[in-house]
Order: structure tokens, then C-alpha cells, then sequence
């Protein structure tokens, strides 16, 4: 969790963490008087501030700051994002999905998207409430799923075309001429 300027040059991770009630925040240190920009988590038994029990809600800074829940990918492959931004609490709030300096998907206060993106391991997704901040509790809720496709293993053939003579020794023989479409390893 972190947030970006209001040019969103840079991503800086939260430093700054407590317990509000029941519900755990992260914010930007030094702290400011209302801890914006910040990411909470709904963990009460009841709704607070426009987020339902068990949401996630981003909040901007009273300067505009954007808040940011970045996703990293683990592994290269093909990944569906499939989520909500909620309105909240009612203040008028931009939302969307950045990577990079490109943006995927844009809204104002609310919206769903459904994106798929072909990534590098370390590739980031932002997931990013600007622009407004009375409030702004703007709750996301996200699904990602990889659709790691599996290796063409129609050209596989032995490195070693006979083992000859008969004499019971270990050779090492690889499987060359199979091809992972997402690029990962094949062993």
C-alpha cells in the first residue's frame, strides 16, 4: 500500500501503520491530523465512514495525494483484474488503474472494470483513488487470477536420438524444442 504526487511520478510505500477500533490502517508518516492519504480495512462488526465489513477503501489526501494499492506480478503471465471501485462515504472522488504512466481504466467516484494484461515478473498494477478528498473513502473489491497457459510440447523431441550400447550407464538426455507461451521456465 502506499501513495503517488499529484503527478504520479513516483509510488512511496506507507510507513506508518495502527489499529483504528477494530480496523487496521496504513498511512503516509508523518502523520497528518486525519492520517490521509491512507488504505483501511472495514474489521468491525458493523459499516463505518460508506465501507462495508471486510472492505478495503483507499483515501486521498486533503492535497490531492493520490492512495495506492499496487499489485506486483510473482511470474510472467497473463493476469485478469476484475473489480469495483464503490462510492463510499459520498465525496467526488477519480478512480482507475494505472501501469506505468498508462491508464487502463478511469472513473468518477464508482465504477467496474474487467481488464486482462500480459505481464513480466516485477510488472506493477495500480489500483489508485485522486483527485477529491471530503469524503473520500472510496472501498475497492478485487479479484486476480492468472491464465497461465501451458507449454506447446508439439516440437519436443529427445536431445539424444539412441542410446546404444545396452550397457546399463546413466545419460543424461533433455527434452529440447518446448516453448512456454507465457515465457516461463521449462524444465
Amino acid at each position: 500500500y502506499g501513495w503517488m504526487p499529484t503527478d504520479f511520478s513516483t509510488f512511496i510505500l506507507y510507513t506508518g501503520s495502527q489499529m483504528n477500533y477494530s480496523s487496521p490502517q496504513w498511512y503516509r508518516e508523518p502523520a497528518s491530523g486525519d492520517y490521509t492519504p491512507m488504505i483501511w480495512r472495514v474489521d468491525d462488526s458493523y459499516s463505518r465512514n460508506g465501507v462495508a465489513v471486510g472492505q478495503l477503501s483507499l483515501h486521498p489526501s486533503s492535497t490531492y495525494e493520490a492512495s495506492v494499492l499496487r499489485w506486483t506480478a510473482q511470474s510472467n503471465g497473463l493476469y485478469d483484474f476484475i473489480g469495483q471501485f464503490f462510492s463510499g462515504d459520498g465525496g467526488t472522488m477519480q478512480v482507475g488503474v494505472r501501469q506505468g504512466s498508462d491508464w487502463l481504466w478511469q472513473g468518477v467516484d464508482s465504477g467496474s472494470f474487467e481488464l486482462s494484461r500480459s505481464l513480466t515478473a516485477g510488472d506493477a498494477i495500480d489500483f489508485v483513488v485522486y483527485g477529491g478528498y471530503v469524503a473520500g473513502n472510496t472501498p475497492l473489491e478485487l479479484t486476480i487470477s492468472s491464465s497461465n497457459q501451458p507449454p506447446d510440447c508439439s516440437k519436443g523431441a529427445p536431445s539424444v536420438n539412441e542410446i546404444w550400447p545396452p550397457d546399463h550407464t546413466m545419460i543424461a538426455i533433455a527434452v529440447n524444442g518446448v516453448i512456454d507461451p507465457d515465457s516461463d521456465p521449462v524444465n
